[in-house]
């Protein structure tokens, strides 16, 4: 939909086709994407159909279908524009590439298959730094030639690709969120010694699949606990199946070890890369890494020196944005699951949680905040400014303020 800026009048609306709507996470929705608009164009990816070009007038400039994006939680990246071309990163689980348009003609420049990685694929959107395209995706962040989309150098790292990196000219800060990467979202895992005792109901000295109880969880998240509608993703129930290597539907010392790693605690953070490099750089050019309060979607944003970043429950950290040292780390008085990313309007940082509570406060390296204003609708993109207008997108309505 094309909506006129200043009255909010719709001044058109058209259909992408598609046979089927890709699956999506129960949060998400099959139109995650942001568009990408240029002064000729505009540019838009559903992962049920591919990339599609507008003119400003709503007829179709090009088309470029691809087949249906398969994800478990749905494809959640944006098209991009680099010069003359568009480029979008479709990090699906078993068939991850990266692809180049002509922004003028939608016809192929470059394609290039990402290393196989494991987990539900990525979700993060590439960015342009210091002349080269960064792709944050499962397992790693890679910096490709923006010519060629070559491997150039990447960064290992414990991450499940959800968040887009943003950079300054000397780092880019990267958010490697991971399911089991802080403490308090181990769940409740116990040794085998401890879990025979407890669950072992026939004392055969095995953990039948049927005794495991549904509380027991590899994750202590509050929202991921309850999500229904055949997501039992972490809930040990789902991977025991798999880690039942005999298939006798039991699980013994060794595969109940197997059971406890998958939720393991692995260090993941918000990672400050320095430039240039290559191949694996890993080990030299991580500048630091905060590996508390890391955001699950969002991204941070670098102001006056300062990273800010706000995770699930409305916790903002502060940082040093050349040292990582932290400055504070407060609630900010909205609770509930954020999926919008902190911008910077006037100095000050605005940041919508879920609920629909935007937050509004003062950049600097205390917390002061300025305004908290409830919509009361659920936020789940984040709100953009332009021109003396901040515009939000709820799950019911655009909202425009002056």
């Amino acid at each position: 939909m094309a909506v006129d800026r200043l009255s909010g009048s719709i001044l058109w609306r058209k259909a992408v086709p598609s046979e089927e709507i890709e699956r999506h996470h129960p949060s998400a929705s099959p139109a995650t994407a942001t568009p990408a608009v240029d002064a000729e164009r505009v540019y838009v990816y559903f992962g049920s159909h591919g990339l599609t070009a507008f003119d400003h007038e709503g007829n179709v400039a090009w088309d470029y279908p691809m087949p249906m994006a398969r994800m478990r939680e749905g494809s959640g990246v944006s098209p991009v524009i680099i010069g003359n071309r568009v480029i979008l990163n479709r990090d699906e689980r078993r068939r991850a590439s990266i692809v180049a348009l002509d922004a003028s003609s939608g016809k192929l420049v470059w394609r290039r298959e990402h290393p196989t990685s494991s987990g539900g694929g990525g979700h993060a959107t590439p960015i342009l730094w210091n002349g080269q395209l960064i792709v944050h995706r499962p397992g790693e962040t890679v910096a490709l030639d923006l010519e060629t989309g070559e491997r150039m150098w990447w960064v290992k790292m414990n991450t499940k690709a959800g968040g887009t990196p943003v950079a300054t000219k000397e780092l880019l800060y990267v958010p490697a969120f991971n399911n089991w990467g802080e403490p308090d979202l181990i769940g409740n895992m116990v040794d085998f010694a401890t879990a025979l005792k407890r669950y072992d109901a026939n004392g055969n000295g095995l953990i039948e699949l049927a005794e495991l109880p549904e509380d027991l969880h590899l994750s202590q998240r509050p929202e991921a606990r309850n999500i229904r509608n055949g997501d039992l993703a972490w809930q040990a129930r789902w991977p025991a199946r798999s880690r039942d290597t005999n298939k006798d539907g039991s699980l013994n010392a060794e595969e109940w070890a197997r059971l406890q790693s998958f939720g393991r605690l692995r260090e993941h953070g918000l990672t400050a890369i320095e430039p240039g490099g290559q191949g694996n750089v890993s080990d030299s050019h991580v500048a630091w890494q905060e590996t508390k309060a890391v955001p699950e979607t969002g991204s941070p944003v670098v102001f006056d020196n300062r990273v800010y970043m706000v995770k699930n429950g409305g916790i903002v950290s502060c940082m040093n944005a050349e040292r990582g040292e932290l400055a504070y780390r407060k609630r900010l008085g909205a609770t509930g699951t954020y999926y919008s990313s902190p911008i910077v309007i006037g100095g000050n940082i605005y940041v919508a949680s879920g609920e629909g509570v935007i937050v509004v406060f003062k950049s600097g390296d205390q917390l002061e905040v300025l305004a908290r204003n409830d919509l009361g609708e659920e936020i789940k993109a984040t709100p953009a400014a332009a021109d003396g207008v901040l515009y939000v997108r709820t799950a019911a309505h655009l909202y425009a303020f002056e």
